[in-house]
C-alpha cells in the first residue's frame, strides 16, 4: 500500500532552494523523495534546505535517502 507523500521546490528570496515533504515517507514512496532530492540538489540556488516540518513518519530507507545528499542539503 503507498502512503501518502507530497513534495513541493521552491526557491526563496534569499537564493536558496527548498524542499518541503508533507506526509509518510516510507519505503512504499522513497523512489519520489530520492528523485525530488536529486533534482532540487541539481536545480539548487547555492544551497538546498529539506523542510520536514509536516512529515509524519520517516523510515530508514528515507534516512539514507538524505544521507546520500548530505552534502548539499540542510534540514
Amino acid at each position: 500500500m503507498n502512503t501518502e507523500l507530497t513534495l513541493h521546490q521552491t526557491h526563496t528570496d534569499a537564493g536558496t532552494t527548498a524542499l518541503e515533504a508533507v506526509g509518510e515517507i516510507d519505503l512504499s514512496n522513497v523512489e519520489a523523495f530520492s528523485a525530488a532530492l536529486e533534482a532540487a540538489t541539481a536545480d539548487a540556488w547555492g544551497s538546498l534546505t529539506v523542510d520536514l516540518t509536516h512529515v509524519t513518519y520517516l523510515d530508514s530507507a528515507a534516512i539514507n535517502a538524505l544521507f546520500r545528499h548530505v552534502n548539499h542539503i540542510s534540514i
